[in-house]
């Protein structure tokens, strides 16, 4: 059995794509954690959005300028 339109195993059906960096999936899974451990719904969400922000969307920053100062300077 193949998977979609590769050769690679995997169960039958419609291709399933994961997002980068598990967005959406990562999320859920951490208020769900912390939802089982007793905190509020509000607080969790709070959590776990400052959470991704710090490390998910925070580094894009310095990479894009770590990639960028090489490439005006002909570096690369």
């Amino acid at each position: 059995m193949t998977g979609g339109r590769g050769v690679t195993p995997g169960p039958p059906g419609p291709d399933v794509h994961a997002h980068p960096g598990g967005l959406g999936a990562t999320e859920a899974a951490l208020v769900s954690g912390l939802l089982l451990y007793g905190v509020p719904l509000d607080a969790a969400v709070a959590g776990t959005l400052i959470y991704r922000l710090v490390t998910f969307w925070l580094p894009i920053a310095p990479g894009y300028l770590a990639l960028r100062l090489p490439t005006r300077r002909r570096l690369l």
